[in-house]
């Protein structure tokens, strides 16, 4: 019973992110189809390392419900591979398949790309009027050298604390885009 009950839950936990991810893609998309081509250009810098960390983040979340574990993690390495000499292809049924590497490769993706908002220089202009010094110290928080305390979390909370980094992103450069509107009026 113990084993269905975790089941069931971990199905509810995928349907809620796949939603909550599902929206964060359409907010950023709506945001990026209002734009100017000119404002597209200027907010390029962040606004692409958001969609990648918002594909990466929508992919991870498939893959997220169990736990990992080194020798599983470097045998799907190993297939992983394989399958790209064999086949020169990669798609969600190959995911599963390696599902213990892939998991960490796209929370990975989402994590550096957000640690790069604060360390590409015209990026982090962007969000630096809206932004504060605790916002900044949040982004710098996913450098890869910081990340020790990931090899203590399940795949799950991994997920969970990228997707809060990639909210927060996109939540300030909607305010920054906000006050340049309103500054230019």
């Amino acid at each position: 019973m113990a084993a269905k009950e975790t089941r069931e839950r971990d199905l509810a936990w995928l349907v809620e992110r796949r939603s909550q991810i599902q929206k964060f893609l359409l907010e950023l998309y709506e945001f990026d189809q209002e734009l100017a081509p000119e404002e597209r250009e200027a907010y390029h810098p962040v606004f692409g390392l958001l969609a990648g960390a918002g594909f990466s983040l929508w992919r991870a979340v498939f893959l997220s419900v169990k736990q990992r574990t080194m020798r599983e993690t470097i045998n799907d390495a190993s297939r992983l591979l394989k399958i790209l000499i064999e086949t020169n292809a990669i798609g969600f049924p190959q995911d599963r398949e390696t599902e213990q590497w892939m998991v960490g490769y796209y929370d990975n993706n989402a994590i550096f790309r957000l640690h790069c908002v604060v360390e590409d220089a015209t990026a982090w202009q962007i969000l630096a009027p809206v932004a504060s010094q605790t916002d900044q110290q949040f982004f710098r928080r996913y450098h890869p050298n910081q990340q020790d305390h990931y090899a203590q979390l399940g795949t799950a909370a991994i997920w969970e604390d990228a997707y809060q980094g990639a909210a927060l992103c996109l939540a300030l450069l909607l305010k920054a885009h906000q006050q340049k509107r309103g500054g230019n009026r």
